[in-house]
């Protein structure tokens, strides 16, 4: 009787250990998963940053390129149409 009782409570134990493992193994799994998530949210977000920063910078960089490579009597002559078509 007291054999019987000690292979069932090693059993028990053995059972409980591998439930255990068990856990712990999808637990891991399970956090590893959130962390590549969490970790390509961040990447993306860099990702978006560094775009919108990039995009106002050629925006900047454009404007400037496009102020210079006109002449001044084109653009003279923008303002000229302008202030006429305010008057009118």
């Amino acid at each position: 009787m007291a054999a019987a009782k000690m292979c069932h409570w090693i059993a028990s134990d053995g059972r409980a250990k591998f439930v255990e493992a068990s856990i712990q193994k999808k637990q891991k799994s399970i956090m590893k998963i959130i962390a590549k998530g969490i970790m390509s949210f961040w990447r993306s977000a860099e990702a978006l940053q560094t775009a919108d920063v990039t995009a106002k910078m050629m925006h900047a960089h454009n404007s400037t390129m496009l102020e210079e490579m006109q002449p001044s009597g084109i653009k003279a002559e923008k303002e000229q149409v302008n202030k006429s078509v305010e008057l009118v």
